[in-house]
């Protein structure tokens, strides 16, 4: 009975070391639980209407070309004249997915080039500037290796918006992509107006009861003018 008594011994110092051990790992990692808990995770960036598809275009025109450099994204423009009017009502739109394209490009690490930018930074009271549409003020020479050329039109359901990946030298279009941005997503009111075929739309106006004329009785119709109530002149 000693014999087992002194073997057990060992046993239980071993036991209480590796119970020790435990313990100080459990206290040294419970800190770093706790800041990592206590670290705020980033804020999410609200999107526009527009990203959804600004993402298509960007995942069809760039999946299988990821990494090209010198990519100017040019201007959307309407297929049918392929320059926009002073009536045209979509132009800020259009300049919206232009730029919304180039980030939604940034997983496919795209190297675009700003033709936009300045000789040198402008300097005023309010602002600074080293982006300008003055040719005078730009810089010289770009050497771009790839356009991103788009169009887009009316259709019933839409604005159909089709883009293009175009070699610079040979004009050989390497991608093409297209999406339909419904008429509701292209609304300045989500509930009571958008945009549809150039102009407007206020569905409000559209849902209002219209006011009913009151009825005067038999005597009332009779004594009506010519032509209110339906009659032949």
């Amino acid at each position: 009975m000693k014999r087992l008594t002194q073997r057990a011994k060992p046993i239980a110092a071993v036991l209480l070391a590796l119970s020790f051990t435990a313990t100080l790992v459990g206290c040294a990692s419970a800190p770093e639980q706790s800041m990592a808990d206590r670290t705020p995770a980033p804020s999410a960036v609200p999107h526009s209407p527009l990203t959804q598809y600004e993402n298509i275009l960007a995942h069809e025109l760039f999946q299988y070309h990821e990494g090209i450099r010198r990519v100017a994204v040019t201007s959307f423009v309407p297929a049918e004249s392929l320059q926009h009017q002073a009536s045209d009502s979509y132009s800020d739109l259009a300049r919206q997915m232009q730029e919304g394209l180039m980030a939604s490009a940034r997983p496919y690490n795209i190297g675009f080039l700003e033709y936009r930018l300045t000789q040198a930074l402008q300097l005023t009271d309010e602002q600074e500037l080293m982006l300008s549409r003055d040719t005078e003020r730009l810089r010289d020479n770009y050497m771009i290796d790839w356009v991103v050329v788009g169009t887009y039109s009316e259709v019933d359901n839409g604005l159909l918006v089709n883009t293009r990946l175009v070699n610079a030298r040979s004009a050989l279009v390497i991608s093409s992509s297209t999406v339909l941005v419904p008429w509701e997503t292209i609304s300045s009111d989500e509930v009571n107006s958008q945009w549809r075929r150039g102009g407007l739309y206020r569905s409000s106006h559209l849902s209002d009861p219209q006011p009913e004329r009151e009825k005067g009785g038999f005597l009332s119709s009779m004594f009506d003018a010519p032509g209110t109530r339906g009659e032949i002149e």
